[in-house]
């Protein structure tokens, strides 16, 4: 498997967002937000149903404005079989239901009038095509639950439980796993070294 980046700023993240455009930029635009936020595998956010996010009234009879989000998501993970719950934050549920407009159908992820979920690979060319024309390389689908772990570390989250969301069998595997580069490291040193030594 090909090695890939998290998205390391907010101003990426915002170019990527802001490059989904067509028919199809509402679906996008909330994969890619409920990528970042959830740090769900792609096959696991592929296969979530609308009535995974919605309260079941909602599913069945809510229109545009009126949907009613749960606040958290419970699932099952497909690679390990472990539960995850994780919350549902108002905007990522604002991009659903911008979607939820033109998708009626089973599955959140999936063409203009439902049908079965799209596939891995369309959902790679769909975010490395939007990643190119934010000027960023190396991103992928797991570039999602990458950037997640990566901005959940650098704002002071433990390591510990950054490898309980990813659901990591060793501390190890996370810290492989969060692509910090070697300036980031550097600035590391320089930060604590001068903490250590300021006013010697």
């Amino acid at each position: 498997m090909k090695f890939v980046e998290p998205i390391r700023s907010r101003s990426e993240i915002d170019a990527v967002l802001s490059a989904f455009s067509g028919q199809l930029a509402a679906r996008n635009r909330a994969l890619f937000l409920l990528g970042i936020t959830s740090a769900l595998r792609i096959s696991d956010l592929l296969a979530l149903r609308w009535t995974d996010v919605l309260d079941i009234e909602d599913y069945n009879s809510g229109h545009g404005s009126t949907l009613a989000f749960r606040p958290s998501v419970e699932m099952r993970e497909r690679k390990t079989g472990k539960r995850k719950v994780f919350p549902l934050g108002s905007t990522v549920a604002g991009a659903l239901g911008e979607w939820r407009r033109d998708n009626r159908g089973e599955f959140i992820f999936s063409n203009v009038g439902g049908g079965a979920p799209i596939s891995r690979v369309q959902a790679w060319r769909v975010l490395s095509r939007a990643a190119a024309l934010a000027g960023l390389k190396g991103i992928g689908t797991h570039s999602l639950r990458k950037t997640w772990g990566y901005h959940a570390r650098k704002n002071g989250v433990s390591i510990a439980l950054i490898m309980e969301a990813l659901n990591h069998s060793s501390e190890g595997v996370t810290l492989r796993y969060l692509g910090f580069t070697g300036e980031e490291v550097r600035a590391a040193y320089d930060l604590v070294g001068g903490l250590l030594t300021d006013g010697l």
